[in-house]
């Protein structure tokens, strides 16, 4: 079953800043007690001299630290897809609205769909305008997901304190089902009867090279190409033309209805590869035949949502 959606909080677009001690906030702390201590009680007018010259660099810091966090903007770019098989990508655009280019930026989705599922984002250098950046997460169960908030964060310049902001953005997410399964994939003979019911690979049309399978027949091997050190690949010819591959979900063996969604999202895959037209029937989804290639782009993606965000079917939209 897909994953239940995530709404993001009230008040979409709001951003909080603020700010967290560092690591090294300790230490330099202790260096102020102990000018200020010798000022004190030796009267010694360098130590005191020192003190207020680290603490006037501290302050500082905190402003340049802040004005730093406070330019960034992160501006979503559409919807986010992939397969649960494979990591994804965030597509976002990070911008820098100052004057200037900000140092040391950290950036992570806060909403974890998954434990463990988003990595970090580091931008050493951010400079002014806004370029697109890709967030990689984990991998994610199949359905449709929201990541509702956003953290930029830095300790920028001198590592006292950490400015974080919080910016909330709803970024939508759709995970395919992973792609496994072992069956071949089911091919519908032509309503003539002149089918025999499978794809042939042999014929007069060169449709293409695929990868080699363990019980591919030899006389369709590339051995010109694996004379030259390239991977084994198989020629394809274009066999019956009157041959529909029909992914059917009755036609799937395995009884539980995930591993049914991922062998037939393997099918579409398969399709895709070799460039065949399929159609697509899974309960409450029935779309025609449409080719895998180019052209029929809008068409496996079609196929992909629906089994997506099956079974809420009456959201499938190109």
């Amino acid at each position: 079953m897909s994953s239940p959606e995530k709404t993001p909080a009230k008040g979409a677009g709001e951003q909080i800043t603020r700010m967290r001690p560092a690591g090294s906030l300790l230490v330099y702390l202790l260096v102020l007690l102990g000018f200020w201590y010798a000022g004190a009680s030796q009267q010694n007018s360098v130590a005191y001299l020192f003190c207020f010259f680290l603490a006037s660099i501290g302050v500082v810091s905190l402003i340049v630290g802040y004005r730093n966090v406070s330019a960034v903007t992160v501006r979503c770019c559409g919807v986010s897809e992939g397969h649960a098989d494979e990591p994804l990508q965030l597509r976002l655009a990070v911008g820098n609205g100052s004057s200037r280019g900000s140092f040391g930026i950290h950036l992570r989705p806060l909403a974890e769909v998954a434990p463990g599922a988003f990595v970090q984002l580091e931008l050493d250098q951010l400079p002014v305008g806004e370029q697109a950046v890709h967030v990689t997460t984990g991998m994610l169960p199949r359905g449709r997901h929201v990541i509702g908030e956003l953290l930029v964060s830095s300790i920028y310049p001198l590592g006292l304190v950490r400015w974080e902001r919080r910016l909330r953005r709803a970024q939508p997410v759709l995970v395919y089902p992973a792609r496994s399964g072992k069956q071949p994939l089911p091919v519908v003979p032509s309503v003539s009867g002149e089918g025999q019911g499978k794809v042939r690979s042999t014929g007069d049309d060169f449709a293409g090279w695929r990868s080699y399978r363990d019980g591919d027949s030899g006389r369709h091997v590339d051995w010109k190409a694996v004379a030259r050190g390239q991977p084994w690949l198989v020629k394809e010819f274009e066999g019956e033309a009157n041959n529909e591959v029909v992914l059917d979900w009755a036609r799937v063996t395995v009884v539980e209805e995930e591993a049914k969604l991922r062998q037939v999202a393997a099918w579409v895959d398969e399709c895709e590869r070799r460039g065949l037209a399929f159609a697509l029937r899974v309960p409450g989804i029935d779309l025609p035949a449409g080719m895998g290639t180019s052209a029929g782009e809008a068409h496996r993606r079609a196929a992909l949502r629906a089994l997506a965000l099956w079974p809420q079917t009456g959201e499938v939209s190109g």
